[in-house]
C-alpha cells in the first residue's frame, strides 16, 4: 500500500490511468464544501465504466444519491484522442470537456455543466457552472477526486469524492 508509512518509508507514486481505473464498478462517498467551509450536501456514488479498447473509448455510468434524497444519474462519452488528450461530453454537459495526466498520478479537467437547480419562485432553473476536476490516484484501487466549482469564473466550492475500485 503506497500510503502506508509505518515502515518509516515515503509513499511511492502509482500512476494512474483514467480508463484503466474506471473499467469496471467504482464506488464512493463524498461531500460539497462552500467557500466559507462548511460541509453542505453529501453524497455517495456508484460508477460503472467499460473501456472500450480499439474505439478508445471510455463509458460511464454515474449515479449519485445525497443525503437530502435527491438522485442523479450521468452517462459520459470520454474519448482518448492521443497519448494524453481525452475529451468527453455528456448529455447536461456544454460543448466538450478536456482533459490529460498532469503527473504520474494526477489526470485533471475541465469542462462546464448544466445544472438543474430547485428555484423556489420558477419551480426548477438550469445553471451553467464550470468545473476544474483533479484526481489522485492512491493505488490501483483507490482515487480521491476534487472538483472545483465556479460560477462567472468565481470558485463557490468543491466537491470531494473517495472513490475506490470494486474487484
Amino acid at each position: 500500500m503506497p500510503f502506508d508509512i509505518s515502515n518509516g518509508t515515503a509513499p511511492t507514486v502509482t500512476p494512474f490511468v483514467l480508463e484503466r481505473f474506471f473499467d469496471g464498478v467504482a464506488t464512493g462517498t463524498g461531500f460539497y464544501q462552500g467557500r466559507s467551509g462548511d460541509i453542505g450536501r453529501q453524497m455517495s456514488c456508484r460508477i460503472e465504466g467499460v473501456w472500450d479498447e480499439p474505439a478508445q473509448v471510455l463509458t460511464l455510468n454515474e449515479e449519485f444519491w445525497f443525503v437530502d434524497g435527491r438522485y442523479e444519474t450521468r452517462i459520459w462519452t470520454i474519448a482518448k484522442r492521443g497519448d494524453n488528450d481525452y475529451r468527453f461530453t455528456a448529455g447536461d454537459i456544454v460543448g466538450e470537456g478536456r482533459g490529460a495526466h498532469t503527473e504520474t498520478n494526477v489526470f485533471k479537467s475541465g469542462y462546464s455543466l448544466n445544472y438543474d437547480l430547485p428555484n423556489p419562485v420558477f419551480g426548477r432553473q438550469q445553471m451553467v457552472f464550470s468545473f476544474d476536476d483533479f484526481m489522485l490516484g492512491v493505488d490501483d484501487d483507490r482515487m480521491l477526486n476534487r472538483s472545483r466549482m465556479k460560477k462567472f469564473g468565481l470558485w463557490l466550492g468543491d466537491i470531494t469524492l473517495w472513490i475506490k475500485r470494486e474487484r
